[in-house]
């Protein structure tokens, strides 16, 4: 059962859906420059990060090292972003207590989609230069939702995202020294 932490609910699980992009983008190595939780717009929040560098600076060539290298590269940078924009949805499910929706979350999952879409336009391309064998977007993408569940039901891991929502939830904006002192 989920543990209310202030009188607004939409607040409580918008600080937590927050929470998870927050702790996912650090793990990924991005900083985290804002995360924002909105008093009045009943769902709405931001987590204001840097972004992933996604240059490949290995070239495919026409041996399967090369383009191995060049694909796992990728294939890194794919699941890091889908991690992050899955841990909110995952983390608001978890603190709810029900299975991932995509109502509130329609946006985070949608940009996983194109992730998952984008791995499938690499794999062609790859495979143009020497046939390796290639998951598709759509297995990439549930094996990221699964790893990022066993991640969130980590204690630690949830201890910190606890933290960084209840946070969110009493100051509204937390700057990056602000996360980072929670952690």
């Amino acid at each position: 059962m989920k543990k209310i932490i202030s009188r607004n609910v939409h607040i409580d699980v918008t600080a937590f859906h927050e929470a998870g992009h927050c702790l996912a983008a650090l793990q990924a190595g991005c900083h985290v420059n804002i995360m924002f939780v909105s008093k009045n717009r009943p769902g709405v929040g931001l987590v204001m990060r840097s972004r992933l560098d996604i240059f490949n600076p290995f070239l495919p060539g026409s041996d399967s090292v090369s383009v191995s290298t060049a694909w796992n590269y990728a294939l890194h940078n794919i699941r890091k972003e889908m991690r992050i924009f899955l841990a909110g949805p995952l983390a608001e499910a978890k603190y709810l207590g029900l299975p991932l929706r995509s109502l509130g979350s329609e946006s985070d999952l949608i940009k996983c989609q194109n992730l998952a879409n984008r791995a499938d336009v690499l794999n062609d391309y790859y495979r143009g230069f020497y046939p390796i064998p290639i998951l598709p977007g759509y297995e990439i993408m549930n094996e990221v939702k699964k790893s990022t569940r066993q991640w969130l039901g980590h204690p630690k891991t949830w201890k910190i995202i606890e933290a960084i929502a209840t946070q969110g939830i009493k100051k509204r904006k937390l700057n990056s020294s602000e996360i980072c002192n929670l952690i």
